[in-house]
């Protein structure tokens, strides 16, 4: 697993291909990148669950409605103060958002390059 700090420093190649195989490996990685993304969607489209604006942030069209329900899932279990659960996600969520958020590496990438 690579560091914020390795990503920092890699060329954004190589940074998209570390961002890639963190969250292929690693579920928190998996959960932040999520988030990170849900974080760049405006208002209505957080609300929709859908994507409204193509200023390539968040989370495309195919995917907005299911990895919002994702975000909330997650924001949810967060917050709770006993965890029902010791997950946000299901096993099967995690691998279906797996195959899903390998597309935004790029996003992820500059969001752990500060850019």
């Amino acid at each position: 697993m690579y560091t914020a700090d390795e990503i920092r420093g890699a060329t954004t190649e190589q940074a998209k291909l570390m961002v890639r195989e963190n969250i292929a490996q690693d579920d928190t990685w998996l959960i932040r990148g999520i988030l990170a993304l849900y974080a760049r969607q405006t208002q209505d489209e957080k609300d929709s669950e859908s994507t409204e604006h193509d200023n390539k942030m968040g989370f495309n069209g195919f995917d907005a409605e299911i990895l919002s329900s994702f975000s909330k899932q997650i924001l949810a279990w967060q917050a709770q103060a006993v965890k029902q659960y010791a997950s946000p996600l299901s096993a099967k969520q995690v691998s279906l958002a797996r195959k899903k958020m390998g597309k935004y590496a790029g996003q992820l990438a500059r969001i752990a390059r500060g850019e």
